[in-house]
């Protein structure tokens, strides 16, 4: 039970910070969802390669719900619609391949 409600209050707290990093940070491109997912990814790698099952719920609830691919996919499909498909493309590469490897570069922090 102490497990679940960390799980609801670390998400709720990141998914906040997600809400107020893309309103201050994203303008002509996407820096704030960028920026946190990145962060995240490496958050997570970390937490999750630390061992203690705590650490990982609180990544995974918190560090996690701070990121959010699925608003990055929609601001690709924005651009895209913008006639900025070239710029959509880029900033999924961007995103993607930066978040594979902080996860990455996390689990060899942990």
């Amino acid at each position: 039970m102490i497990v679940a409600v960390v799980f609801v209050v670390t998400a709720a707290l990141g998914a906040a910070v997600r809400v107020a990093a893309a309103d201050r940070l994203n303008n002509e491109w996407p820096w704030g969802t960028f920026s946190l997912n990145v962060g995240a990814s490496f958050a997570a790698g970390t937490l999750s390669g630390a061992g203690d099952p705590w650490m990982t719920v609180a990544g995974i609830g918190g560090v996690m719900a701070a990121s959010s691919w699925a608003v990055a996919a929609n601001e690709a499909a924005t651009l895209a619609r913008g006639g900025q498909g070239s710029r959509a493309l880029l900033y999924l590469a961007a995103t993607v391949s930066s978040g594979i490897l902080a996860a990455w570069l996390g689990l060899q922090v942990a």
